[in-house]
Formats: C-alpha cells, sequence, structure tokens
C-alpha cells in the first residue's frame, strides 16, 4: 500500500527546531552580576557549587529576607530588552541546599506588565504553581531532593486560561490551564523573589536558556571563551594596566575593575577585537545552539560615550547598534542563534576562528572595556572536556548531574 506523508512532516523533518530562536541564556559565566537586568536581596555568583562551567547562581535568603536575579532578553544595541514572548519556554538546572521548612517558597517566577505566574518548592520537596493572584493552580508530584541538579522546564502561554506546564528531569510534572494576565512575558526572576511564608532557602540556579517557539535542548550547557590573542584590530589604547597586549587588559571573568581596561579612541570606527581560546579548551563540544557575545565597560568621564559591539566572524565583520555606556560599570551581550556573517548554524570550527569587541561611534566621550569573553550554549559531544590551559586565570569545571 503506498504511504503519504504530510508536508508538514517533511518540513519539521528537514527543519527540525530551526524555527526556534533562543532570546536570552546564561551560564552566569561573567563571574559576577553585571549580566542581569536587575537583582535584589541576598545572592551570589559563586564557582563552589556549579553544573558545568566555573559559576552558578546562588539565592540564600534568611527568614523573611529574598534574593534572585532578574533576566530579559536584549536589544540591537545589546542593552537590555522584554522577552515578549506569548508562549515562553523555559530551562534551567535547580538545586537546593534548603527548602521550606513549612509551607513553600518561590523557586522563580515570570513577569509581563506585572507577576504572571510563580513556581514554588514546598517542605516535602514538591513544586507548587500559582497565578498572577498567587492562587493555587497544581502541585507536582516528583519529589526533588536535596543537593542534586534537576532540570526544570516551563511552558507557559498568555490569557486569562492559558496552558502551562513544568517538567521535572523530562517528565511533565504539572500540567494544568490558569490566568497569567494578557501582557506577553517579559522577564524571569530566578530565586526568592519575595518572602511568602517566612523560611531560609538556599538554593542554585545553572545553564539556564529560553525561546519563544520551543523548549531549548534539555542537554545543553554553558561555558565561556576568554580573550588569548589581539583580533584583526587594535586601534584602542591601553587605559590601565602598564605594557600589556590589548587582549590582557579585558582577559579576566570576572572585571578587576580599574585595574586593567582598553580605553576607546574618539576617532569614529575605530575598533579592537580580541581572539578567543579555542573551542576545545573552553570545554565546549558536539552543536553549538547559540553564541553571546559580552562586553564590560563603562564611561570613562563625566559623559556618557556611545560605541557598539562587534562579532567577527570568518574575517567578516557584523555590529551592532550604538550603546551608551553609563558611569558605573554595566554588561552588554548580543545573542546570535546563527552566525551573522552568514545566517548559517555556528560550528566547532567557526569558533575558533572567532572574534569580538568595541567599535568607537563618536568623537566626545571615551568608553573602557573592562573584560567579556563569548559565552556559548551547546550540546556535548561524546568527548570530555579538554582540560584548562595554564593560561586562563580560573579554572575550568564540569560537573555532571
Amino acid at each position: 500500500m503506498k504511504k503519504t506523508v504530510s508536508l508538514a512532516l517533511v518540513l519539521t523533518l528537514l527543519w527540525g527546531n530551526a524555527h526556534a530562536a533562543i532570546r536570552n541564556f546564561t551560564g552566569f559565566e561573567t563571574g559576577d552580576a553585571e549580566e542581569t537586568a536587575s537583582t535584589s536581596g541576598t545572592f551570589s555568583v559563586q564557582a563552589t557549587t556549579v553544573r558545568t562551567g566555573v559559576y552558578a547562581l546562588r539565592t540564600n535568603p534568611a527568614t523573611t529576607g529574598a534574593g534572585f536575579h532578574d533576566y530579559r532578553a536584549h536589544s540591537t544595541n545589546g542593552g537590555v530588552a522584554n522577552i515578549n514572548a506569548a508562549t515562553l519556554y523555559l530551562r534551567f538546572y535547580f538545586r537546593y541546599a534548603t527548602k521550606a521548612a513549612a509551607n513553600d517558597e518561590v523557586i522563580f517566577d515570570t513577569f509581563g506588565a506585572a507577576r504572571k505566574l510563580e513556581v514554588r518548592l514546598n517542605s516535602s520537596g514538591n513544586l507548587v504553581l500559582y497565578d498572577n493572584l498567587l492562587a493555587l493552580l497544581a502541585t507536582g508530584t516528583a519529589v526533588l531532593n536535596a543537593n542534586t541538579w534537576y532540570l526544570i522546564e516551563l511552558v507557559a502561554g498568555t490569557g486569562t486560561t492559558a496552558s502551562i506546564e513544568v517538567k521535572v528531569d523530562g517528565v511533565s510534572d504539572i500540567n494544568t490551564t490558569g490566568d497569567t494576565t494578557t501582557t506577553n512575558h517579559h522577564r524571569v526572576r530566578l530565586g526568592k523573589v519575595a518572602n511568602r511564608n517566612g523560611n531560609s532557602v538556599d538554593y542554585f540556579f545553572d545553564d539556564v536558556a529560553y525561546d519563544d517557539a520551543a523548549l531549548p535542548d534539555a542537554n545543553a550547557a554553558v561555558q565561556v571563551m576568554q580573550a588569548d590573542s589581539d583580533g584583526a584590530y587594535t586601534a584602542w589604547t591601553i587605559g590601565a594596566g602598564g605594557a600589556i597586549n590589548d587582549w590582557e587588559a579585558v582577559d579576566e571573568l570576572p572585571s578587576d575593575g580599574a585595574s586593567t581596561y582598553l580605553l576607546s579612541t574618539l576617532v569614529l570606527n575605530d575598533a579592537t577585537t580580541v581572539g578567543l581560546e579555542s573551542a576545545a579548551s573552553a570545554g565546549i563540544s558536539g552543536t553549538v545552539n547559540s553564541v553571546k557575545p559580552f562586553i564590560t565597560h563603562q564611561r570613562d568621564g563625566a559623559a556618557n560615550g556611545t560605541i557598539k559591539l562587534r562579532t567577527r566572524s570568518g574575517g567578516t565583520d557584523s555590529d551592532a547598534a550604538a550603546l551608551n555606556p553609563l558611569a558605573g560599570v554595566g554588561t552588554h551581550c548580543i545573542v546570535h542563534n546563527t552566525d551573522p556573517t552568514d545566517a548559517a548554524a555556528w560550528t566547532l570550527s567557526k569558533l575558533d576562528e572567532l572574534e569580538y569587541g568595541g567599535v568607537e561611534s563618536e568623537t566626545t566621550d571615551r568608553t573602557r572595556w573592562q573584560c567579556g569573553g563569548v559565552m556559548v550554549l551547546y550540546t556535548p559531544g561524546a568527548e570530555a572536556p579538554a582540560a584548562a590551559p595554564a593560561r586562563l586565570q580560573r579554572p575550568r569545571v564540569w560537573i555532571r548531574r
């Protein structure tokens, strides 16, 4: 008997998840909180308890305290922008050392114009879902044990009867509907975002990613590639650090503040880019899902300068829109789901040729480029991550769940 195959199935087989668009991801590999839209309460970006990479987020407020990081998306200049997803596809790895002793406490929520939903962990180790008015929607059956990494996934729509599903390690734990308001998902807050029942908690988060079309790969991890050489452009000057190479002024993570930095020149289009360690030396293998160059910077004088972030792939430059570094230290990021120079998928060999940097875009006020790197969201291959070269200023850590 002749079998027919639908066009939709053919396109799915050919394209897979090509329609998906990672809106943002983090492994907290900046080593500090500068990447976030905002923070509050008791938290740390620490290197003791991690899933992959070197850093992970810890939020450990006591009793009635709170502690969280607020994550959104990025605009065309690398600044903070709303996720603006009608349906949010979120995944992250979570573990706890201390959970609520009684009742429950928040582990994360999502926001539009106001809170859309809230997920808590109760004293029995179950996830509990609340709607925008903090009405209880459902309690999961999976029991999360202390000191164990779990994959938490959320698919949540928008509306008064939106579909909401929460998964634990790939298995549906809560699947229901609820009122998430009519405003799209704009941000995700990780941690005890508010006191609910007066409990001390100790939470850890790592390998966070969210999409507007499909759940990011469950096995994906985040590593960072650090500067290890001067790139194709070296116009910026050493602002502090003495007689060092350009890349040595910006290679450390987290930032060393004013100890070393590059300084823009006030000559339009003057640029500096830095080369990066290889994907293998960064511990990256398998399939590259998304790439995020980032620069930590601040203005050099009394007024804000203007620069552009540059991604250089295969010898071709791609510049973001102009941005204004402010008086305080800030970090701007650009998420590239495909190579911006050819719109094709990233590969390990492309990573090995990648450079990133800054471009001067004004003639009045200088900018300090303090540090940066390139975060990579990837699905590991079968090979083990490579050992760290001695030149890196911090150890590589790989802890499998």
